[in-house]
């Protein structure tokens, strides 16, 4: 019975956030309009304390309580009012992702700058009962940084979850928190397949074209120095750092050049050929091996470095979204 109705109510909370809270473009400052602010459990138990001490008070005509309930509750207001202060006017900003294979933890830079001369205390940033708490800010354009952890299950392109940004400093009286979510593109790479065979150890450009062209040559490590090397390839920091002459070592991106096509990767759908298309991707880079990768009309030519890499899994995790 309770399930159904949970349900329900996390349904109208997630609509009401849709549309008081949408999504934007960073940076977002915290507005008087965007924070909310509540009693925490030790507020309420203070609360009810003050109360009695009021009633004894009342009951006994001791001008001794009257103070001391007056006082309490006077303690309690400037919480309050330094608890909603601590949250106003900061700046949030969301840092560049680092991409993550689907199934992997994210986790997304969040930028906290204070641009006013009061000091920010004990900031934290929630999202689905995670908590991490930042350090003080503790000046003008002084800055903070979290991460906001979270696990996209499917390749593609993702936003970041909205999370909350929270204090109860100074007495933990009070609660105050603001919602925030904020536009920023994750790029998720798909899961590599656990199996399904090694990649293919040659093959021809789909297309017919030429892939690499002479003069792009890879650096495959370093190897000892020897007399009449080319001057150019001379490897100067190791010198500096351990007194010995090293030579750079570049291995030939024309030898044995494979191409991945999509239409020619075995599977049953769609993510399944890209899985294994990941696969042979890191193979193919781990044992420094130039390819090529042809999904449909889009084709990138055969190279090599993290950076063909990464365009090569960036397109596989953004192939079919639109």
């Amino acid at each position: 019975m309770l399930g159904p109705l949970r349900r329900a109510w996390q349904r109208k909370v997630d609509d009401w956030m849709r549309r008081h809270h949408p999504r934007r473009a960073g940076p977002y400052r915290i507005n008087r309009r965007r924070i909310y602010i509540l009693p925490s459990r030790a507020g309420w138990g203070y609360g009810a304390g003050a109360l009695i001490v009021l009633l004894a008070a009342m009951n006994y005509s001791n001008s001794l309580g009257f103070m001391l309930a007056f006082w309490m509750a006077a303690v309690g207001f400037v919480a309050m009012h330094e608890t909603h202060a601590n949250l106003l006017g900061i700046e949030v900003r969301l840092g560049p992702p680092e991409p993550v294979f689907a199934g992997e933890a994210a986790h997304q830079p969040v930028h906290l700058r204070n641009s006013s001369r009061k000091a920010r205390t004990a900031l934290t940033i929630s999202q689905d009962r995670l908590a991490e708490v930042a350090a003080e800010i503790s000046d003008c354009d002084s800055e903070a940084h979290l991460y906001l952890r979270w696990t996209p299950q499917a390749r593609g392109v993702h936003r970041p979850p909205r999370f909350a940004l929270s204090s109860d400093w100074p007495l933990g009286l009070f609660r105050a928190w603001s919602w925030v979510h904020l536009a920023q593109d994750q790029v998720v790479y798909p899961k590599p397949a656990a199996g399904g065979g090694e990649p293919p150890h040659s093959s021809h450009d789909p297309a017919g074209e030429i892939g690499l062209e002479r003069g792009q040559e890879e650096l495959a490590g370093l190897r000892e120095y020897v007399q009449g090397d080319n001057p150019r390839h001379i490897h100067w920091r190791s010198l500096a750092a351990h007194d010995q002459l090293a030579s750079k070592n570049f291995a030939d991106p024309r030898s044995e050049v494979v191409w991945l096509d999509l239409a020619a990767t075995p599977g049953h759908d769609l993510e399944e050929r890209l899985s294994l298309l990941c696969r042979w991707v890191m193979a193919l880079h781990g044992r420094r091996q130039p390819f090529g990768l042809a999904l449909g009309a889009t084709r990138i030519p055969p190279g090599l470095g993290d950076g063909h890499r990464d365009q090569c899994l960036e397109a596989l995790a953004r192939h079919g979204q639109g």
